[in-house]
């Protein structure tokens, strides 16, 4: 607040000199982008303290990514990150259409948490799977698979586009499509259990199908 005032309280000239300098570094931001990582479509993105975390998306109409690159605004830099060649390296199928949120757990340990999406590669179906991956060791933990039965045998379809948030340890999902239905109903993941339960809307109000 007080650069911004202080900004507003400078000169005209001042303040289009500023604008202009912060318009040639998202200009070469974005050149940057399109240079290294290359065009990318229906990934997610995720900030934790000076870098930039992409993850999946789509590389064409027919081909996913499972490519982890992080842009680091300290150095002005990215770097690709993906699993090594003939090792037992845990790591994500190619995805897109996931979600992202961010999530420390009780120990102070911050994860990106992925989820649900449309697999590739020789899968190719929507998923309910849940990824953890911990920013601080970079590296990857299942902790619902693609396919997996729920002990309970209550577990939500598989989708895409869905929304989702993460309160007090929980994963909210709302919404979503399979290709063929679009769904309204909403779902609650606990990042302790790794058990999923559907919550029942109740209500007058209650939102249509996204």
């Amino acid at each position: 607040l007080e650069r911004i005032s202080h900004y507003q309280a400078g000169s005209k000239s001042n303040s289009v000199l500023i604008c202009n300098q912060v318009y040639i570094i998202a200009i070469i931001m974005i050149f940057m982008y399109i240079s290294i990582v290359g065009p990318l479509c229906r990934h997610t993105g995720l900030l934790w303290q000076d870098k930039l975390y992409v993850f999946g998306g789509q590389t064409s109409s027919i081909e996913n990514s499972k490519v982890l690159w992080v842009f680091d605004f300290v150095k002005s830099s990215w770097k690709q990150f993906g699993p090594m060649p003939n090792s037992d390296q845990v790591w994500p199928c190619s995805v897109h259409s996931h979600s992202c949120n961010f999530y420390t757990d009780d120990e102070g340990v911050d994860y990106m948490i992925t989820s649900f999406g449309f697999l590739g590669e020789k899968i190719a179906e929507h998923t309910n799977e849940v990824w953890a991956y911990g920013l601080q060791a970079n590296t990857w933990k299942n902790l619902f698979a693609h396919n997996q039965e729920n002990n309970s045998n209550n577990i939500p379809v598989p989708r895409s586009g869905q929304a989702t948030a993460i309160v007090k340890g929980v994963l909210y999902a709302f919404g979503g499509d399979d290709s063929e239905r679009r769904f309204n109903d909403m779902w609650s993941f606990n990042l302790k259990s790794c058990e999923w339960q559907q919550i029942n809307l109740q209500g007058k109000i209650i939102p249509e199908v996204i």
